[in-house]
């Protein structure tokens, strides 16, 4: 697996509180969403083993040392996305992590696994952003199941974007959006998604909710939606909003754009440079 890196665009997502209704997770909020889209893998699975042998391998191909890796032996339940055809995957973590009093990696444990590809070995990482999730916590099935969203809509887009749920529609489109503009490595460029495909996200964006400050992993998509590069096609951001509701005055900018000049659009995605 290529290892690749995460956008900007989860730079928006630092917010106070993830929530469910009126219930609220804190202090660190998941955002199965957004890091599904931005792992390599994704994976629900139950740790079967710890193996007794500690690899040691630099982090990265420039590392001046070695880091020693405690590795996991994981049973794969769900593989929600970057992996198939594999019962189980090795998740390793830095050994001094691993002894620390109260680290919940532990045999039997189940867990939701946003994993990142380990740059000079095959081994697979905890996503840095993410920690796994702990499938007995209150609101474990509720994250597994964003999760798989993204996952199905990675493989399937345009059946994900047909959904009878409009939230669901929108948080596919949102973790399509994220996870086609995720850097392709340092050396990438622009390639474009089918227009079907492309009017189908802009549409799902479009009827999210655009209230300031929500998340993207609650269907909030004012920032996403408007820093798409949409330019191209003539969107333009409106030049004084109004005070009381600059969000839904750009929403409806948005949806009328949609209608006219952006009924072309195509939603840009990054690949590797050729």
């Amino acid at each position: 697996m290529r290892r690749v890196f995460a956008c900007a665009v989860l730079l928006i997502v630092v917010l106070p509180a993830f929530a469910f209704g009126k219930k609220v997770i804190a202090p660190r909020p998941p955002y199965p969403v957004l890091y599904t889209a931005t792992s390599d893998a994704v994976v629900t699975g139950t740790i079967t083993a710890v193996e007794d042998e500690t690899v040691k391998a630099k982090s990265h191909p420039d590392a001046p040392d070695a880091t020693e890796y405690k590795v996991l032996v994981v049973k794969v339940t769900d593989a929600v996305h970057g992996v198939k055809n594999t019962t189980h995957v090795r998740v390793a973590l830095p050994a001094d992590e691993f002894f620390r009093p109260g680290q919940p990696l532990q045999p039997d444990g189940k867990f939701l696994f946003y994993l990142t590809q380990h740059s000079t070995t095959s081994l697979l990482l905890p996503n840095p952003n993410q920690k796994p999730v702990n499938l007995a916590d209150k609101h474990a099935d509720e994250l597994v199941r964003r999760a798989k969203l993204v996952g199905a809509a990675i493989k399937d887009p345009m059946t994900a974007l047909k959904a009878d749920d409009k939230d669901d529609r929108v948080l596919a489109a949102v973790g399509l959006v994220t996870y086609y503009r995720r850097h392709a490595g340092r050396e990438h460029e622009t390639a474009y998604r089918p227009a079907d495909e492309s009017k189908l996200i802009l549409e799902a964006l479009a009827e999210g909710d655009w209230t300031n400050g929500r998340s993207l992993d609650e269907g909030g998509v004012y920032s996403l939606a408007l820093g798409m590069n949409l330019e191209d096609y003539g969107w333009r951001h409106l030049p004084n909003p109004g005070q009381q509701n600059p969000a839904g005055e750009e929403q409806a900018a948005f949806k009328k754009w949609l209608s006219d000049k952006g009924k072309d659009a195509r939603v840009k995605q990054f690949v590797p440079k050729k």
